[in-house]
């Protein structure tokens, strides 16, 4: 395994049933550095590469635990992250080891339990265009393409999550910052990760 890439899944030897992967730094179809400079600086995840690591996994491997530190990136990966992880029939965690922002909030979702760090966040918006350019017809398509776009991530929320419909348009809109606590409320997340202190669950959801 290449130790320099942000996404990594690994088989430890003290479980051998569960499969650890990690999803930090940008999710995209192209590695930028590689793309300029004839080689990579690892800190790219693409959705290929998570569906061939999930394929490859030994039939003995029953669960996947995967830690998500992400801005975001590309929704077309993101969902095929998402949907690669629903889809991979094993039992799936997810931990929000940070930020899970944008689209990574979306991954984030794929997790039959959805662990949030006590000091972690998730982040919650609607899906940008950099850059948009065209006549009043081909403006006003590329905003119901938007909203289009919105309903992957809208689909995904809506999946667990507690709030209607209406409130989750009201979050995303707002560009809305989400505490463990208030993930949990909300049912984006199963439960805040223990305190090392305690030993004890800072809060589970029903």
């Amino acid at each position: 395994m290449d130790r320099m890439r942000v996404m990594q899944l690994a088989v430890d030897e003290s479980e051998p049933g569960t499969a650890k992967m990690t999803i930090y730094g940008d999710i995209s179809s192209t590695d930028w550095m590689l793309l300029y400079t004839g080689e990579s600086d690892g800190l790219t995840t693409r959705a290929l590469d998570v569906a061939q690591a999930l394929a490859g996994l030994p039939d003995d491997v029953s669960s996947v635990e995967v830690h998500i530190n992400s801005y975001g990136g590309e929704v077309a990966e993101g969902a095929a992250i998402y949907n690669a992880l629903r889809g991979c029939g094993r039992e799936v965690t997810t931990v929000c080891d940070g930020f899970a922002c944008s689209i990574a909030s979306v991954i984030f979702m794929a997790g039959t339990r959805r662990v949030m760090e006590p000091a972690s966040m998730l982040m919650l918006h609607n899906p940008l265009l950099e850059r948009v350019s065209g006549n009043a017809r081909q403006l006003r398509k590329a905003a119901d393409d938007l909203d289009a776009i919105a309903g992957v991530s809208k689909a995904a929320y809506l999946g667990a999550a507690t709030i209607g419909a209406d409130e989750l348009d009201a979050v995303m809109d707002a560009e809305t910052w989400v505490t463990p606590a208030q993930a949990v409320e909300w049912g984006l997340a199963t439960e805040v990760a223990e305190d090392g202190a305690s030993g004890a669950p800072v809060q589970v959801a029903d």
